[in-house]
């Protein structure tokens, strides 16, 4: 099935996407009833998602359905929220000024790497990370059990940890990450040397996991303070390098999973090794 698809009533409803032989693509549009209808675009490959949004837009348009919703899970150019150097663009600017001149009459969107997305779209919905989070806790606990802390990865996620924290009743503790500023790369974790860590379960929480060696180096340091498991909690799962980098870690778990490097399968699959 496709990655964009539109709910009208609760139903799905399928789009069909016709390739040329340039590469660009027309749309067919489902029946449809006049009235709201939702489209859902979960993002795999940025730019041809992009312009398939586009044409499904302008193709609900013409058909005479104008209370178009957009949910759109994961914001692709998120992490690009400003001009980072001279003669470099400013991705996320482009991207939000495309939702906004399509006129959605509402945008979903889940748990935003970066607050200056939020505030460059109009008529946004957020689903915060501890609201994704209880979307997924029964599946979580009863795989890792009740009994569990949460670590915040780095500065960055703690806000964001802290509402889990609360939201689950659980023990917040904070890790660290050092990075070298002339590269950007994460060079170092660290976590404190804490009382309470040794024989618990630790999962970690955090927004996004893309190659994921440094959420590997976390658990590393956790594991070196004698903890029982350490699992992974992210809202979105790209995992650009598969799972080998995360074999160190006992259950993954992913609210919205970009399928271009990894399923759904593959992430039950890893689950049930142990």
């Amino acid at each position: 099935m496709n990655n964009i698809y539109l709910i009208q009533n609760g139903d799905r409803k399928e789009i069909k996407f016709v390739s040329f032989s340039d590469g660009a693509e027309n749309c067919v549009l489902p029946e449809l009833f006049l009235g709201n209808v939702r489209l859902v675009v979960k993002v795999e490959d940025c730019t041809k998602d992009i312009m398939r949004m586009l044409i499904v837009k302008e193709a609900l348009n013409a058909a005479g359905v104008s209370d178009v919703h957009l949910s759109l899970p994961y914001i692709p150019n998120a992490r690009c929220d400003r001009r980072f150097n001279e003669n470099e663009s400013f991705p996320l600017k482009v991207f939000t000024k495309l939702i906004n001149d399509c006129n959605f009459a509402k945008v979903t969107v889940c748990d935003s790497h970066s607050d200056t997305a939020i505030a460059l779209l109009d008529r946004v919905e957020v689903i915060t990370q501890e609201q994704g989070f209880s979307i997924m806790r029964a599946k979580i606990e009863k795989s890792i059990g009740t009994d569990y802390i949460i670590c915040a990865p780095d500065l960055g996620a703690t806000k964001k940890a802290e509402k889990v924290a609360f939201t689950a009743g659980k023990q917040l503790i904070q890790a660290y990450k050092h990075r070298d500023l002339s590269t950007g790369q994460i060079v170092s974790t660290y976590v404190p040397i804490d009382p309470i860590l040794p024989g618990k379960d630790v999962l970690i929480v955090d927004d996004i996991c893309d190659g994921g060696a440094t959420f590997a180096y976390l658990a590393e340091e956790l594991f070196n303070q004698n903890v029982n498991s350490v699992s992974l909690y992210v809202t979105h799962g790209i995992f650009a390098k598969g799972l080998e980098p995360l074999l160190n870690f006992n259950k993954i778990f992913v609210l919205h999973l970009n399928e271009r490097y990894i399923n759904e399968r593959g992430i039950q699959l890893f689950n049930e090794r142990q």
